[in-house]
C-alpha cells in the first residue's frame, strides 16, 4: 500500500505544477539579450529563483525542415515574455503487442494496428500504476503539442543574473525517445538542491518518427538522428549563450534519466569521442537506456520507413521523403503512434541509429575503445529496473523467445545463450522475473558499467551509485531530485539530501564528497569506482531507517554484463 500511495500521487503532477507557478511574480525580472531575441524571465519570490520558460534555441523544424539538422532561430524584435511553458513535441507510445513484428525479420507481414494514444505517462505494467495523468484515448492535438517545439527552459538563482559564473546542469528528459517534455522537469528544484550554486537548463527535442526516422532516403536527402542533433544544437546554444544567464560554459554537466541518460551516452560517444569544441565537462547517467541500435540502412529501419510512407500515402511517389515533408501532421502523427504502439510490449520503436556521422559506430564498441567525450562520470541505476517494462499479465513462453522479442535481429543461437544465462542466474524464480532481469540488466543497468569502464581506461574520475529503496523500479528515484512535479518515495530529508545533493555536488565540483550548503551530508565518503566500489542507497523496511553504505559490485552481475558486452555486435548495440 505504501507504493500504491506513492504512485497515485503521480496523477497530481499537473496540480503540483500549477501551484508552483502560481506564486510567481510577473514584474521586474531580468532581461537577457541573445542577439536574435530578448527574453524576460519570471521571478519566484518563494524560492528566490528566476526562470526563463520557452526560450527558442532553434527554428521550427516543421514542413520542409522535417528530418533536417536544426537551424538558428529567426531574429525577432522586442522583449519576449519567458513566462509560459513551451508546447511539447509530438508524442508517441511504447509497444503493447504480445510479439515483436520484426521477430526473425519476418518483414512480409502487415504491420498490426494500434489504438494506443499517449498522454504524459508511463504505464507501470500489471500494477496499473501511472506517471502523470491517467491514460485516455484522446486526440494528440488536445495536449498542447506542436512540431515547432525546439525550446528550452533556463533556471537561475536569485532575482538578478548572477555576477559570478556558475556551473551549468543541462537535463535531458526521458520517455523512451517517444514522449516527455521540459514542463515535466522543474529545473528550479535542481537550483535549490544545489544551494543556489548552479544554472539549470531543461531541453526539448524531436521525438518518435519526427526525431528518429531512418533509412537510405533520410540519409540521402535529410539528416539521421535529428532528435540527437537537436540535443547537440541545444548544447551548442548553451556554449554560446549561457554566460548571459550567469553560467560558465566550461563547467557544463549533462544529466539524463533512462532514455535521457541513454541520450547522454550517445553524446559521450558522439563523433567517436572527439566532439570539438567540447560541449560538456561532466556527465551524469541514471538508468542509462541502451536498446538495440541498428545501422541506418538495417532491414528493420528500412521497413519502418516503408511503413511510414504507406500509412502516409507516399509509397507510390518517386521522392518519398519530399512527400512526407508535405504530408499533414495529423496523418504523420497517426503513423507515429500506430507503428510504435504495435511494437513488442515495453519496447520503443523510434530510437537512435548508427548514422556514420554523429554516431559513427555502435555505442558499446566505441565505449570498449574508450572513445568518450567528457572528463568525469557519475552513474546510478535502480535495483529493479526491468519490472515496469515486462507484461505482468502475460509471462514469456521461454527465455529465448523473450530475448528474441526484445532483440528481434539477434540469431537463435544468441537467444539461446541469453536464455540459459538468465535461467541459470535466476533458476529459482519465475520466467517473468527472469525476463525482468534480462530487460533491466541488458538495457538499463549494464550500460552504466560500460560507460564507467570507458572513463576509467582514460583515468577520468568515476562514481557509481545504486538505488535500492523498495520497490526500486525505474521511476522510483525521480521525485528525490524533481519533487515539484513527482512525489518522493520517502520523506527522510537526510536520505533525500544524501542522494540528490550528491549529484549536484558532482555537477558543481566533479566530486560528490564536496558539500556546498554549509551542512554535513549523512552520506558516507564516496570512493571512486576504480575498485568496483558503489554507494548503495537503501532504507530498511523494518525500522524505516536509511542504510547508505559502500558496497562492491556483484561479481556474478558483472559477469553477465561482460557477456552482454561480448555479444553487443549481435544484439546490436
Amino acid at each position: 500500500m505504501r507504493f500504491l500511495s506513492f504512485t497515485l500521487c503521480f496523477s497530481a503532477v499537473t496540480v503540483c505544477h500549477a501551484a508552483l507557478f502560481a506564486s510567481w511574480v510577473r514584474s521586474g525580472p531580468p532581461v537577457v539579450d541573445l542577439g536574435y531575441a530578448k527574453y524576460q524571465g519570471v521571478t519566484n519570490k518563494t524560492s528566490n529563483t528566476t526562470t526563463f520558460l520557452g526560450i527558442r534555441y532553434a527554428a521550427s523544424p516543421a514542413g520542409e525542415r522535417r528530418w533536417h539538422t536544426p537551424t538558428y532561430p529567426v531574429k525577432v524584435r522586442g522583449v519576449q515574455k519567458a513566462d509560459t511553458q513551451p508546447p511539447k513535441c509530438y508524442q508517441s507510445v511504447r509497444g503493447t503487442s504480445s510479439t515483436n513484428p520484426f521477430l526473425d525479420l519476418g518483414l512480409g507481414q502487415e504491420w498490426p494496428e494500434s489504438n494506443t494514444i499517449l498522454t504524459e505517462q508511463m504505464v507501470l505494467n500489471g500494477l496499473d500504476m501511472k506517471l502523470g495523468q491517467a491514460m485516455k484515448k484522446r486526440s494528440p492535438n488536445e495536449d498542447d503539442v506542436s512540431e515547432d517545439c525546439l525550446f528550452l527552459n533556463v533556471h537561475i538563482p536569485g532575482t538578478k543574473v548572477p555576477s559570478e559564473s556558475l556551473p551549468v546542469v543541462v537535463f535531458i528528459h526521458d520517455g523512451g525517445y517517444h514522449s516527455g517534455s521540459a514542463r515535466m522537469f522543474d529545473g528550479d528544484d535542481l537550483v535549490q538542491e544545489s544551494g543556489n550554486n548552479i544554472i539549470a537548463v531543461i531541453i526539448q527535442f524531436r521525438l518518435g518518427l519526427f526525431g528518429f526516422l531512418a533509412g537510405e532516403e533520410v540519409k540521402r536527402s535529410g539528416s539521421l538522428n535529428v532528435g540527437l542533433l537537436d540535443q547537440q544544437f541545444a548544447l551548442q546554444w548553451v556554449q554560446s549563450h549561457i554566460k548571459q544567464f550567469g553560467g560558465d560554459p566550461d563547467q557544463v554537466t549533462i544529466w539524463g534519466k533512462t532514455s535521457g541518460a541513454g541520450a547522454v551516452l550517445q553524446h559521450i560517444v558522439a563523433n567517436d569521442g572527439e566532439t570539438n569544441p567540447p560541449l560538456f565537462k561532466r556527465a551524469i547517467t541514471i538508468s542509462a537506456f541502451l536498446p538495440p541500435q541498428y545501422d541506418y540502412n538495417h532491414d528493420i529501419l528500412k521497413y519502418l520507413y516503408s511503413e511510414v510512407t504507406k500509412k502516409s500515402g507516399c509509397h507510390k511517389v518517386e521522392d518519398t521523403l519530399a512527400c512526407l515533408r508535405h504530408t499533414d501532421i495529423d496523418t504523420l502523427q497517426k503513423a507515429n503512434v500506430g507503428i510504435s504502439g504495435a511494437g513488442f510490449y515495453g519496447t520503443f520503436t523510434w530510437t537512435p541509429c548508427v548514422d556514420g556521422q554523429l554516431i559513427r559506430q555502435r555505442p558499446v564498441e566505441a565505449l570498449k575503445q574508450s572513445r568518450v567525450n567528457g572528463r568525469a562520470l557519475m552513474a546510478s541505476d535502480n535495483f529493479n529496473e526491468g519490472v515496469i517494462f515486462v507484461n505482468a499479465s502475460s509471462p514469456p513462453h521461454s527465455n529465448p523467445s523473450y530475448a528474441g522479442n526484445i532483440m528481434p535481429s539477434s540469431s537463435r543461437a544468441i537467444r539461446d545463450v541469453v536464455g540459459r544465462l538468465y535461467g541459470d542466474a535466476y533458476k529459482s524464480r519465475t520466467r517473468q522475473i527472469q525476463a525482468m532481469a534480462m530487460y533491466g540488466e541488458s538495457f538499463l543497468k549494464c550500460p552504466s558499467y560500460f560507460i564507467a569502464d570507458a572513463y576509467l581506461v582514460r583515468d577520468y574520475p568515476v562514481y557509481k551509485a545504486q538505488f535500492a529503496v523498495e520497490p526500486a523500479y525505474n521511476p522510483s528515484d525521480i521525485g528525490l531530485y524533481f519533487p515539484s512535479t513527482f512525489p518522493r518515495i520517502t520523506n527522510d530529508t537526510s536520505f533525500i539530501d544524501s542522494f540528490a545533493q550528491s549529484f549536484l555536488a558532482f555537477a558543481i565540483s566533479g566530486n560528490p564528497n564536496a558539500h556546498f550548503d554549509g551542512k554535513r551530508s549523512t552520506t558516507p565518503y564516496w570512493d571512486d569506482y576504480a575498485d568496483f566500489s558503489e554507494m548503495l542507497f537503501e532504507i530498511d523496511e523494518n525500522d524505516g531507517k536509511s542504510n547508505i553504505r559502500q558496497i562492491l559490485s556483484a561479481e556474478a552481475f558483472l559477469d553477465r554484463c561482460s557477456i552482454w558486452q561480448d555479444i553487443a555486435a549481435q544484439t546490436p548495440r
